[in-house]
């Protein structure tokens, strides 16, 4: 899933962020709420949906 914070205007405030993947009500749960607080950062969600960090350290690996 792609975020982007933006303004009431839907004016851009930041990089697009990669989330997930959602695989279960849970996951579909914290990521609402994560939403709900107006995100700055993926360092807020549970680890299992923060997509860039579980990615980058695989790709190390290669």
């Amino acid at each position: 899933m792609l975020v982007q914070r933006c303004t009431s205007a839907h004016q851009p405030l930041g990089a697009v962020m990669l989330v997930g993947p959602v695989r279960t009500a849970e996951d579909l749960t914290a990521l609402t709420r994560w939403l709900e607080t107006t995100p700055e950062n993926i360092d807020e969600l549970p680890q299992r949906l923060r997509w860039n960090q579980q990615h980058r350290r695989q790709a190390t690996r290669n």
